[in-house]
């Protein structure tokens, strides 16, 4: 008798995915290559614009997996353990390739009588940037330096346009480091070769930091991962005076707990909570008094950023006009509500998140929070967090957060909500710096027993010289209390 006996068996793979960052910057390396080691044909993948990679249908065994990145040291793990009852999650971390090259002394020789380009035949000097500091009024600025100088002089102390053997100001040609500059001057008006307030001086930039990190991975599921970064930012200017940075904010922690749920085969559920503290920005205090009596903002610049501000709220919505496409996968639909709204949108009203931390949903400037029913609109039964929208074909943002919808009588409405760090990166550098638009809507969150009419008025008399030949007024602006918005008109007032 003959028996034909066929045996079938089952290849269990599993999933490997996580994420690779600088080591320094902490930031996310785009197009990292991750390789399994000793597979033929090679399985591998490259990381996604959040560093993120997924590697699918993985043997289920122990494995090699190799990281690299063009200017990085590359990391290789050995011997990890890949089960078929979980996911196995990396969090790489890439130092900088640092490469020891040999060393070249170049020694510049020059003769003050002589200028260094050859092609000046008269009236040429040079000098050296710490002369700037030794010239009478050059205030260690080259422009005024020159002013003492034969032939050369300025209007007045205020400004630093030069006039040479009687020719305009308006034909002299800058160039810094080899590149030709129309003002080398801070808030120079255009067309013009001379300033208040040079760019160019000798200062330097003190920062020194710590940063802790605690990881800890528990058991059944839990983990922990606390960081602290305690940093301090400081400036010393051509006084010799050491001072605070604007963004001194002096220390950030983050705490992330959480817990992850097998749901299923090669499915797993995370449930995270994530906390963040951390300093203000600083700023110049004003002179109240003497800005009321002149008119104009009066700086105390002997306290320049010692002190910080306050929380603030603000609010802009980028679709009004015209509405913004959002895709994911093939669908796409128009949006006239997605909001750019600062982190504290979450403890100055009371929305609340169905997923996500108040702290941290909106702390990345590629985070978006996304109210119920379009994340239903969008992803179906789907989890919406970690899915990842395009905004207008070219932006794309990752969900962190979902939020109730806003109530029918509310006086705003909003579909999405992200950083109002994206401003810049969306409508271009200085966009956030503008003293012409009214785009945005701001909230205050006044302290108690604040009145805060007189405080409109102390707003309205201020003027404000931002550049030269230009001065701000906020005699336009208006506070209005959310009460009369809902009670004693339609609409929020529109000088803002």
């Amino acid at each position: 008798m003959l028996f034909v006996v066929s045996l079938h068996g089952q290849t269990l793979t599993q999933t490997i995915r996580g994420r690779v960052i600088d080591t320094d910057t902490r930031s996310p390396l785009v197009g990292a290559t991750i390789i399994v080691m000793d597979t033929d044909p090679v399985i591998g993948t490259v990381t996604d614009p959040n560093g993120a990679f997924h590697l699918s249908d993985i043997p289920v065994r122990r494995q090699g997996i190799k990281v690299s990145y063009i200017g990085y040291e590359e990391k290789v793990f050995n011997n990890l353990m890949v089960v078929s009852g979980k996911e196995l999650v990396l969090n790489v971390e890439l130092e900088e390739k640092i490469q020891e090259v040999d060393e070249v002394v170049i020694k510049a020789w020059s003769r003050k009588d002589q200028p260094i380009n050859d092609m000046a035949s008269v009236s040429a000097r040079s000098f050296t940037i710490e002369e700037t500091e030794r010239f009478a009024g050059s205030l260690g600025d080259p422009a005024r330096l020159v002013a003492n100088y034969a032939g050369v002089v300025y209007a007045g102390d205020s400004r630093n346009d030069i006039v040479i053997r009687g020719n305009s100001p308006m034909g002299l040609l800058w160039r810094l480091d080899g590149v030709e500059i129309p003002n080398p001057n801070h808030f120079a008006a255009l067309g013009t070769t001379g300033g208040a307030i040079s760019m160019i001086n000798e200062g330097t930039g003190r920062n020194y930091g710590l940063e802790l990190t605690l990881e800890k991975f528990l058991d059944k599921g839990y983990y922990f991962l606390l960081t602290t970064s305690l940093y301090d930012s400081k400036y010393e200017a051509v006084d010799g005076v050491v001072r605070n940075t604007s963004f001194n904010g002096n220390y950030v922690v983050n705490a992330l707990g959480g817990k992850e749920f097998n749901a299923g085969k090669n499915s797993m559920i995370t449930l995270d909570l994530k906390s963040i503290l951390a300093g203000g920005k600083r700023y110049i205090p004003i002179l109240e008094a003497e800005s009321l009596a002149q008119k104009e903002a009066v700086y105390d610049w002997d306290k320049a950023y010692e002190q910080k501000h306050n929380p603030y709220f603000r609010i802009a919505n980028i679709s009004w006009d015209p509405k913004v496409i959002v895709e994911y996968g093939d669908k796409a639909f128009n949006e006239d509500q997605f909001l750019m709204v600062d982190p504290s949108f979450f403890t100055v009203f009371d929305y609340k998140l169905i997923s996500g931390s108040e702290g941290s949903v909106l702390s990345d400037i590629y985070s978006a929070v996304i109210t119920v029913s379009n994340a239903e609109k969008y992803f179906g039964e789907e989890d919406p967090v970690g899915k990842i929208i395009r905004v207008d074909g070219e932006y794309d943002f990752e969900i962190t957060g979902v939020i109730t919808d806003p109530p029918f009588n509310s006086h705003f409405e909003y579909d999405f909500l992200i950083s109002f760090e994206n401003l810049e990166r969306m409508y271009g550098k200085g966009s956030s710096q503008s003293w012409g638009g009214f785009n945005y809507f701001a909230y205050l969150l006044l302290k108690e027993n604040v009145n805060w009419s007189v405080l409109e008025k102390k707003i309205k008399e201020i003027k404000l010289e931002v550049r030269s030949g230009y001065t701000v007024s906020f005699g336009s602006l208006v506070l209005q209390p959310l009460t009369d918005i809902h009670f004693q008109t339609t609409e929020l007032c529109l000088s803002y």
